[in-house]
């Protein structure tokens, strides 16, 4: 299986909670230039999960566009939303997750889940700009388990 981790992309600084922080034009130009790229990386279609703040669900959405996937494969995980714990991330990511996946998160959530999975604990965790995506190969998830496959950031597509 291969599991995508991805960063938002661009955000507005600030909003009325951080919960409803939106995408900038930037932002959603930046992930829907990523999207074609993606599918033509990734190959085949993919489950879409992702953190339920406002600027992760819209990444996600212009992703599932972008790869034309069915509203039906995207869905909300609150174990990805913003100041969650990577090791509850991984949890439910076990439980969850038997098939290639992308996960729409934020930092340092998503740095911190990639190092688990790569390397088993969080102390070198992977950078991750706006809209970068680690690919990461495994037989299951789990600590430890899974490989680098490859990794890109927006400028990198």
């Amino acid at each position: 299986m291969i599991l995508y981790i991805m960063r938002h992309g661009q955000a507005e600084p600030r909003a009325a909670s951080d919960r409803v922080r939106q995408l900038t034009p930037a932002g959603i130009a930046e992930v829907q230039a990523i999207a074609p790229a993606f599918l033509q990386q990734a190959g085949g279609a993919v489950e879409i999960y992702c953190s339920p703040y406002d600027r992760a669900r819209q990444t996600a959405e212009y992703m599932a566009q972008g790869l034309g996937l069915a509203a039906d494969r995207l869905h909300l995980a609150e174990p990805l939303a913003s100041g969650a714990s990577a090791l509850r991330a991984l949890a439910w990511a076990q439980e969850t997750v038997q098939d290639d996946a992308l996960l729409v998160s934020h930092v340092p959530l998503v740095a911190e889940l990639a190092s688990l999975l790569l390397a088993g604990h969080m102390e070198a965790p992977i950078s991750y700009p706006p809209a970068g995506i680690v690919a990461l190969e495994m037989d299951a998830v789990g600590l430890g388990t899974a490989a680098m496959r490859w990794q890109h950031n927006p400028g990198d597509w």
